[in-house]
């Protein structure tokens, strides 16, 4: 009895340690992407698609078209009728993703794109212009029956590398059997966003249960009590219907001290622009200022910490564009 107590205790105390030097390992490992590209790249494109006019899609008659990707959508709207009917304009609001954003732009279909990612090389168009509107958190989410709080940097990348596979292996956790990491790689060739956990597709656990949309990312974890995802919280409130899930702190900061806490997981909101001639609509700089302005007193459950905040906390801007962190 004795010597079957004692071969329980070493095992658990193995598996402990294990734990931990898989989380120092991977702690040492470069694995976070880049957080931002830079301005001063732009996309070679020939001179012919220069000189082509912004093209509305069949059927659209208005003063500004918009496509905004869908965890805008919602908070902008409201915003944008508002200043529609202030202004007496026509303005075409389309939902979508930054895809979609990004092929309208291409295409030349809209006069302003939204996006819940910072640009990639891809995106920066001849004569595009980025305005930040902000950044939120981006939670990572457990069952609700799951007790673990709070988990470092170093643990989180862990888990979903599949470095650290045994909730045991975490010491607060009261979880046992694998975990299950549930992740949305959208957004593949832009910066930051998923990419601040792991900089790449592939240093993600091959047992990764990879969902395409929001709503089943929150349905996923609502419903697994070994599962382990990420989302920002307005899309948590959003998709609340689907089953209720906890957020976690970070290196012991929660998502909502983000701003004053450096929380180190965060997703970034734009808008572009037309600046020159004969893309460059009158109507669209005093719309942008409308929406800048009116995101600072944003739905506190979006958890949008506005540029002018940024600016205030040392965040760096090239122009009106979120291009890098403070400095430590």
């Amino acid at each position: 009895m004795r010597e079957s107590l004692v071969l329980h205790r070493l095992c658990m105390f193995f598996t402990l340690f294990t734990g931990m030097l898989l989380v120092t390992a991977a702690s040492a490992q470069p694995l976070a992407g880049a957080a931002f590209s830079s301005p001063d790249e732009r996309v070679e494109i020939e001179t012919e698609w220069r000189k082509q006019p912004i093209r509305y899609a069949e059927g659209i008659e208005a003063d500004i078209t918009l496509s905004l990707d869908q965890q805008l959508y919602d908070g902008l709207l409201p915003m944008i009728q508002a200043f529609a009917k202030k202004h007496s304009l026509r303005v075409a609001v389309s939902k979508g993703t930054c895809g979609i954003s990004a092929g309208a732009l291409v295409k030349k279909r809209v006069d302003v794109a939204g996006f819940c990612c910072p640009p990639g090389k891809g995106d920066r168009l001849p004569g595009l212009k980025w305005h930040t509107l902000g950044i939120s958190p981006i939670n990572l989410i457990v069952h609700p029956e799951n007790k673990l709080d709070n988990l470092t940097l170093a643990q989180a990348r862990a888990v979903f590398s599949g470095e650290v596979y045994q909730w045991d292996q975490l010491v607060d956790s009261n979880r046992k059997g694998l975990i299950h990491p549930i992740g949305r790689l959208h957004c593949k060739l832009r910066p930051g966003h998923w990419q601040l956990l792991l900089g790449e597709e592939d240093d993600f656990s091959p047992d990764l249960l990879e969902v395409g949309a929001v709503p089943d990312m929150i349905r996923t974890v609502a419903t697994d009590p070994k599962a382990i995802g990420y989302e920002v919280p307005w899309m948590i409130k959003t998709y609340q219907k689907f089953g209720k899930v906890r957020s976690l702190s970070i290196n012991g900061v929660r998502p909502e001290d983000m701003a004053t806490s450096g929380y180190p997981l965060y997703r970034v909101y734009s808008l572009t622009s037309w600046v020159d001639d004969p893309l460059k609509n009158p109507h669209v700089a005093a719309l942008i200022a409308h929406l800048t302005k009116q995101v600072e007193q944003m739905d506190a459950g979006f958890q949008l910490i506005p540029a002018s905040k940024l600016k205030s906390l040392g965040w760096k801007f090239a122009g009106d564009e979120l291009i890098g962190e403070p400095e430590n």
